[in-house]
């Protein structure tokens, strides 16, 4: 949508596992974390917030009260190469839902999100869907909510510039545009 108000703007889409490399050689960036960077200025956009998705006929449990059910079912889990820490993962969406984790949990794991929706979305089982990017997938029955409840972290989506940048109207705009786009 940016490209078509802006067709005079090439943009550039580059993606990175760490912030050094993503803010590295940027004008502007969409960063995920607690929001402080060593030399980034950083804008919150929203707030993490993760809740269990499944393909339209996949079986669960109810869908209000403990989710202790979700122990039994086939989670879908992303890696994490480093610490495990940068994002929600099932044990803190338990955790954050007040339920023991199972200690025999089982489920695929897939190093990248993309392939945890592609199996969520060919009813592989269970994953968890980052709000608002998993609505989409939502709307259009791809995928359905499989519990109601919604964790919720002090991490989140920020547009992150350069500390070192000077002025740079084309990356002001696009600020603009992003944080109308999302309601922030």
């Amino acid at each position: 949508k940016f490209a078509e108000c802006h067709p005079d703007v090439d943009v550039r889409v580059v993606t990175a596992q760490h912030v050094e490399r993503a803010i590295g050689d940027c004008d502007i960036a969409i960063l995920f974390g607690s929001g402080e960077w060593p030399g980034v200025v950083a804008r919150r956009i929203n707030q993490e917030a993760v809740y269990p998705v499944c393909a339209p006929d996949y079986p669960t449990g109810p869908a209000t009260g403990a989710p202790d059910w979700l122990g039994e079912a086939n989670l879908l889990k992303l890696l994490d190469g480093e610490d495990g820490t940068d994002w929600f993962d099932w044990l803190g969406y338990f955790a954050a839902a007040g339920v023991p984790y199972p200690e025999t949990s089982r489920g695929q794991g897939f190093g990248n999100y993309p392939l945890v929706l592609q199996a969520a979305i060919a009813g592989q089982g269970i994953a968890l869907g980052w709000s608002p990017m998993i609505e989409p997938l939502i709307e259009t029955g791809q995928l359905r909510r499989a519990h109601d409840f919604t964790a919720r972290s002090t991490r989140g989506y920020f547009l992150g510039r350069p500390q070192s940048a000077g002025p740079n109207p084309i990356a002001d705009s696009f600020e603009r545009w992003l944080l109308q786009e999302m309601g922030a």
